[in-house]
């Protein structure tokens, strides 16, 4: 654990982070629908596959929370120490 090098996360950076990231997705959202930009094939085929809420649920989880700890670990906690 102590390899990670993992510190304690103020909240008032992490408020304004989540801010401006709800801001950005808003205006990509809304920038993208006035573009007529469509949606690529992968993400319209895994939008049909997943049918309901726990479906979608527990992908976001593992997309948003699982993958980047996991990564975070092999990297930091086992490549950078062997390096």
């Amino acid at each position: 654990m102590a390899r990670l090098a993992i510190r304690s996360v103020r909240l008032c950076p992490l408020v304004y982070a989540l801010i401006a990231v709800f801001v950005y997705m808003v205006v990509e959202y809304y920038l993208a629908d006035y573009l007529m930009v469509e949606a690529p094939n992968f993400m319209l085929e895994m939008q049909a596959q997943t049918n309901n809420l726990l479906d979608k649920s527990l992908l976001f989880f593992s997309v948003v929370v699982i993958a980047p700890i996991f990564e975070e670990v092999i990297f930091r906690g086992v490549a950078f120490y062997r390096l």
